[in-house]
């Protein structure tokens, strides 16, 4: 079967690759479609992220935003039916002679009935994404399912970070995650909401996102001016992964502000003189939580996953899908395993 993979680093290509035995715990997926996560997968590319110059030359199999419809099932799988369309199948376990902690960028691949070994009390390594192994209705197709992972991660990080209706928010980042959190905490109902950025000419797509305020660079406009004045925004979240970032973050919050960080997963590094501020918060999203609330909104067409999705592609595409990412022409990427 096909997979995206980093054969090296700084290197993306197309590999063959065996498709998965599903363990007796396991169900094999045939994957319609996966999302390149701009920062994650880009990092995994770079070998910045979770890796070490022993790992720089070893195959890495590509993505975890996936979505597909379930083709086979494990012995001892009882949570899951053949022909349910589900979220984060990949290869992890299933990619000899290389790294598959991820490996969603592929024809086929397993995801685990974490409730069935629960209740059985299997002996049996656990994928990390295990619990994100969730179920999506046939009412949302593949492509659109793939953002359903980034619309389940913001919410819930917005629930941890505790928006409330009429309350100011910042948000750095104009990424696919910094437009979803503008999204969702417009819904909430947060305001104020000034979003940071740096590319003059998204301005229009930020506000139609639910932004308030879009503030390019450093041209901070006297209303802003205010409100940092007055003791700052209160709460704002970093949603890019980076030292400047976080930097904007503090700078705009005020001395009594929160900076919820949601770029934190583990590899990820920021200066000791700023990430060890009192006011950041880490705290991961357990994007399984906010599945039903999203299912909602999207059922009740309040959120429309279409909306931030910039590019459909074929998995042959991956050069030039790579290279949209680089150079910052695409919002997302989604690679189209199959006809949809």
């Amino acid at each position: 079967m096909r997979a995206i993979i980093s054969p090296r680093k700084n290197e993306i290509a197309m590999a063959e690759v065996p498709i998965p035995k599903p363990k007796p715990y396991e169900a094999l997926v045939r994957i319609e479609a996966c999302a390149f996560c701009n920062h994650t997968d880009t990092m995994f590319i770079r070998r910045e992220f979770m890796h070490t110059e022993e790992t720089a030359n070893t195959p890495l199999a590509l993505g975890h935003e996936s979505a597909g419809i379930i083709i086979e099932l494990g012995e001892k799988v009882k949570n899951f039916k053949v022909g349910q369309r589900v979220l984060r199948a990949h290869i992890w376990g299933h990619y000899s002679g290389g790294i598959g902690s991820e490996g969603a960028m592929s024809d086929y691949g397993v995801i685990q009935d974490l409730e069935a070994i629960k209740a059985d009390g299997a002996d049996i390594e656990l994928n990390y994404q295990a619990p994100k192994h969730q179920i999506i209705p046939d009412e949302i197709n593949g492509v659109q399912a793939t953002i359903i992972i980034t619309l389940k991660e913001t919410l819930q990080t917005l629930r941890n970070f505790d928006v409330k209706k009429g309350e100011p928010l910042g948000i750095v980042g104009t990424g696919p995650v910094g437009r979803c959190f503008t999204y969702l905490a417009k819904s909430i109902g947060a305001s104020p909401i000034v979003v940071f950025g740096i590319i003059p000419e998204l301005e229009e797509k930020v506000l139609a996102s639910g932004a308030d305020m879009y503030v390019c660079g450093d041209n901070y406009p006297e209303e802003l001016k205010t409100i940092i004045a007055n003791g700052g925004l209160g709460k704002c979240i970093e949603a890019v992964g980076s030292d400047p970032a976080l930097r904007r973050c503090l700078e705009v919050v005020g001395d009594d502000g929160k900076v919820q960080l949601y770029g934190a997963a583990p590899g990820l590094k920021w200066e000791d003189s700023i990430r060890n501020d009192p006011r950041i918060i880490v705290q991961w999203p357990d994007e399984e939580d906010a599945n039903e609330a999203i299912l909602e909104l999207v059922a009740n067409g309040s959120v429309k996953p279409d909306d931030f999705v910039s590019h459909i592609l074929q998995p042959e595409d991956y050069e030039y899908g790579y290279e949209l990412i680089k150079s910052g022409k695409a919002t997302k990427v989604v690679f189209k395993f199959v006809s949809l």
